[in-house]
């Protein structure tokens, strides 16, 4: 045990300075070439956008060695109609973003791909140069300082032929702790969708406030809304105190099933719009968990649902 406890971390090891490696050589030749580049825009936008799609593939080939396992995807085709759009998810792990990327990135949505993320995040050596570049708006949690930042952001998108901008509403993942804070949030917001006291289980109470700024000034550039649902099985409530990073570094086999579930939202966009979409990943869970249950590890790949 102890033997295969030191070659799995020599490995790690060398996997995370090849990895740190090609991305150092990638941030450099993105700097350099986007200097040189500077007066040429349309030459620069097209470098940058190679760049990104070779970082998605080193990071999707680094991520395959500890998630073996297929990711199941299941989505409305009328989704591939949409060339300008909002996408909204749910928030399940620290990690899931590297999923949802990978999917959109298989349905043609990766390239012009904007990701509203916190802003420690742009910090990062490196990376957070990188999703600079790649114009992913970082936001500080403070409304005073966000209203900028956003309005700033969303003027680049307006001016994109195509874009898909991903937010994660909940602002972070479900556990024991968030939840009791939605739970209490939910007695104060004493919201009813259709007659019923909205009191999600499976999720958390979105954000809505910076949400529905951006609908706001996006209202007339999009065509559509995409609502991402991710599920696992075998279902845990909450995933991060069931799973760590040693069980994905050293227990791969014991990391769950990943399901994603894309649809268009068509329902009204007033001002519960954002609830109504999180109301119905609330009612969905417990058929999907169900139904999870029943399909387990041996389901093949789902899609064009």
């Amino acid at each position: 045990m102890v033997c295969i406890r030191i070659y799995c971390f020599i490995k790690i090891c060398l996997i995370l300075v090849f990895y740190f490696t090609l991305s150092f050589y990638a941030g450099t030749l993105l700097l350099l070439t986007r200097l040189v580049l500077r007066p040429f825009r349309n030459a620069r936008t097209c470098f940058t956008k190679i760049i990104k799609g070779y970082w998605l593939s080193l990071t999707a080939s680094v991520c395959y060695l500890y998630f073996p396992h297929p990711i199941y995807v299941a989505y409305n085709k009328d989704i591939l109609k949409r060339k300008r759009c909002l996408i909204v998810s749910n928030h399940l792990t620290n990690l899931d973003w590297i999923f949802m990327v990978v999917v959109l990135n298989e349905l043609g949505m990766y390239e012009e791909l904007c990701i509203i993320m916190k802003h420690s995040l742009s910090k990062l050596p490196i990376y957070g140069y990188g999703m600079k570049c790649f114009d992913y708006i970082f936001l500080k949690r403070r409304w005073q300082d966000d209203i900028h930042i956003l309005s700033q952001g969303l003027e680049k998108l307006k001016k994109k032929k195509n874009f898909y901008l991903l937010f994660f509403p909940e602002g972070t993942i479900l556990d024991s702790e968030t939840y009791e804070k939605s739970q209490k949030y939910a007695q104060d917001l004493n919201l009813a969708i259709d007659g019923t006291l909205y009191n999600p289980q499976f999720c958390l109470i979105p954000r809505v406030k910076g949400i529905n700024k951006i609908y706001e000034v996006l209202r007339d550039e999009i065509d559509g809304v995409i609502d991402i649902t991710l599920f696992i099985t075998p279902y845990k409530r909450y995933l991060a105190e069931h799973y760590d990073y040693c069980d994905v570094l050293f227990s791969p086999e014991r990391i769950p099933r990943f399901y994603v579930v894309l649809d268009e939202y068509k329902g009204k966009m007033n001002g519960e719009w954002l609830y109504r979409i999180f109301d119905s990943k609330q009612k969905s869970g417990n058929h999907h968990k169900r139904v999870l249950h029943i399909i387990g590890p041996r389901s093949k790949s789902i899609n064009n649902v």
